[in-house]
This record gives C-alpha cells, sequence and structure tokens, in this order.
C-alpha cells in the first residue's frame, strides 16, 4: 500500500469508528440510560474512591475524540495533498527549466559550430583566391617569377660567371 493510501485508510477506520461510538450513544439513550458521572467514596479496605460513569458517557466522550481526531487527520491529508502538490509542481517547473536550459545550451552549441565552419570556409576561400591571384600575377609577368627552391640537402647550385665579353675600350 503507497503511504497515501494507508494513511486513507486509517482515516476512514477513525471515522468508521467513531460513527460507531456514535451510534452505540445514541442507542443507550434511546434505551433510557442517563448521561452521568459521580464521586465514588469509599473504596475497597477503605481506600481513597474514584468515579462511576455512565457507558452512556463513555461512548460519548470516545465518539467526540475520534471524531476530532478524524477531523485532524482529514485537515493533515489535505494539507499533505497541497505540499505534495506544489512539491510536484515545482519539480515539475525545475525540470521544464532544466529542459530549456539544455535546449538553449545545444543552440548555442550548433549555432558556434556553425560560426566555426563559415568562419573556416571564408578562410579557405581566401586562401584560394589568394594563390589563384598570386598565380595569375605570376602567369602575367614572367620577370616575377621565383627560381625554384632547391630540394632539402641539395648542394646549391654555383652562381653563373660573369660572361667573358670584352670590356669597352676607352
Amino acid at each position: 500500500m503507497a503511504p497515501n493510501e494507508w494513511f486513507f485508510a486509517v482515516e476512514l477506520s477513525v471515522f468508521g469508528l467513531a460513527a460507531a461510538c456514535t451510534a452505540l450513544f445514541y442507542a443507550r439513550v434511546k434505551a433510557g440510560e442517563v448521561v452521568s458521572a459521580s464521586a465514588h467514596w469509599g473504596g475497597l479496605g477503605g481506600g481513597t474512591g474514584g468515579w462511576r460513569v455512565t457507558t452512556a458517557l463513555v461512548t460519548l466522550v470516545a465518539g467526540l475524540f475520534l471524531w476530532a481526531l478524524g477531523a485532524a487527520l482529514a485537515i493533515y491529508s489535505t494539507r499533505m495533498a497541497r505540499v505534495d502538490a506544489a512539491a510536484k509542481l515545482s519539480n515539475e517547473r525545475a525540470d521544464a527549466a532544466t529542459m530549456l536550459k539544455l535546449k538553449r545550451e545545444d543552440e548555442k552549441t550548433a549555432l558556434d559550430e556553425k560560426h566555426r565552419a563559415e568562419d573556416q570556409a571564408q578562410r579557405e576561400a581566401e586562401r584560394l583566391r589568394t594563390e589563384k591571384a598570386a598565380a595569375d600575377k605570376a602567369a602575367t609577368s614572367p620577370s616575377a617569377a621565383v627560381a625554384p627552391v632547391p630540394p632539402k640537402g641539395a648542394a646549391p647550385k654555383p652562381a653563373a660567371a660573369p660572361s667573358a665579353a670584352p670590356a669597352p675600350a676607352q
């Protein structure tokens, strides 16, 4: 049994006992029994006395007590149901807020990835434009051609000797 079901069963039992005590009290009064309490002096062996109460009075007091207890349990269960509902609502709101936060973080991450991809594409396009411009410039101006770089570890080629043209006469 769930805690709420168990509590509800106790509450119903208390109200049932209260109703039984009330019915018994009504039956005793209808039968002519008087509701009374009297002091009784002189107990066994001359000891202290006590009280004598009628059965009708006992059922009346028990019924009133049980009705009050049942009302207190009903009020308590109503308040606990409200607290449970508020806690559930609070948890649902917290869950919704967490889900919204996670969704926003996912959207931000996706947007950041999109921006990174766009930036990388722009850099690649710029690099290709620069290479194409350099290739076009090299193709159109032969004087700007650069001598090829020798591979690593290769000995550099000796500089070309000056031509042996005769020096102009003076």
